[in-house]
């Protein structure tokens, strides 16, 4: 019989990374302490983001998470990730990074025919394949942190500089039934149904049921909307220029402040329309 991980939970705080708990450059800044007294005060934060997991342990590092409360869905909701033991029916364990993962998608190499067509529609850069030094201009990150984002196990992301060109790679991927999301400077194509879906998948799990009591959702753009929709309390980061369309979350606050001090503003907000007291 497996070992269920058992313990208070005040709630869950699912979270984008980007431009939402970490700035442009892939840091947290302030806001790391936050999410430490979070952890403390009994609430799990579990980023969702397009980035890969190693590029979420590396930030957990540097926060300094402890291993029992690493949880994650990265690479838009490719898989679930967290401590071994604590999924019910996990796909395997990733012994790098110390973690057990239930995947909610095929893996690229699984895609390998569909990606190869949309590759082919016109000349486009795909992350999983970029040198260091390429995926560093693709994802304006420093060289060492754009490596581990090159690392792709479910998402795809394509670059160009032609816009139409990305245009062109998203209408196709719909068209092939696949999970895809058009940005400035990128497409993404994955074969999972994306973060809202990967997010309520996980909260049916042992480790985030005790929380499903109490969901926090916090992003900076409509990819971040699925996630949003989802939680009793959701916030919006301030990001000029990302778009964001109505939702019917009535409980829905804009912050006006960027990443990272937007989060801790979210957490602040948190604190005090829950009276700073965890609910057990």
């Amino acid at each position: 019989m497996r070992a269920r991980w058992v313990r208070p939970c005040s709630g869950v705080i699912f979270t984008d990374l980007d431009n939402t708990l970490v700035d442009r450059r892939a840091r947290p800044g302030g806001a790391a302490i936050h999410v430490v007294e979070a952890l403390s005060l009994g609430y799990l934060v579990v980023p969702v983001t397009s980035k890969s997991i190693y590029e979420i342990v590396e930030l957990w590092d540097e926060i300094g998470v402890p291993s029992s409360l690493r949880l994650a869905i990265p690479e838009s909701g490719g898989a679930l990730y967290a401590p071994k033991g604590t999924i019910s029916k996990p796909s395997g364990y990733n012994a790098e990074v110390g973690l057990e993962y239930l995947s909610l998608g095929p893996r690229l190499e699984d895609l390998e025919r569909e990606i190869s067509i949309l590759e082919s529609m016109c000349e486009a850069e795909r992350l999983s394949k970029a040198s260091p030094r390429l995926a560093a201009e693709i994802t304006g990150l420093p060289l060492q942190l754009a490596s581990l984002a090159a690392r792709r196990e479910y998402l795809e992301v394509f670059w160009s500089p032609n816009r139409s060109c990305l245009e062109k790679i998203h209408v196709r991927a719909l068209k092939l039934g696949l999970y895809t999301i058009l940005g400035s400077r990128t497409a993404q194509v994955a074969g999972h149904k994306g973060k809202g879906a990967a997010a309520l998948e996980f909260l049916k799990e042992p480790v985030l049921a005790p929380c499903s009591r109490r969901v926090i959702a916090v992003g900076d753009s409509s990819h971040d909307q699925p996630l949003i929709e989802i939680a009793e309390y959701s916030f919006r980061i301030a990001n000029e220029g990302a778009p964001w369309d109505k939702t019917t979350v009535t409980k829905y606050r804009p912050l006006p402040l960027e990443a990272p001090e937007g989060w801790s503003a979210m957490w602040s907000e948190v604190k005090s329309l829950l009276n700073h007291a965890p609910s057990y």
